[in-house]
């Protein structure tokens, strides 16, 4: 598990291993202190949880997946 706190929402990712080291189930929540105040704080916190989803998506998880890949090649003893 792992928590990324920044003022505005937490967001907390649960992994879960699968069959083989490039599958896996993320689980991705978020929380936040206060209810939002207004329709425009509702949609700055949505568009906020939106973005930390898509790094952890597509960047994060990306970069793993390479780092995998080289891991397989072998092409070290």
């Amino acid at each position: 598990m792992s928590a990324f706190i920044v003022p505005e929402i937490t967001q907390m990712a649960q992994l879960f291993p699968g069959p083989t080291p490039d599958k896996n189930r993320s689980v991705l929540s978020y929380m936040r202190r206060d209810p939002p105040k207004d329709t425009e704080e509702q949609a700055s916190i949505e568009a906020s949880m939106t973005f930390f989803r898509d790094v952890t998506y597509n960047e994060d998880y990306l970069i793993g997946l390479d780092i995998q890949k080289g891991l397989d090649a072998n092409a070290h003893e």
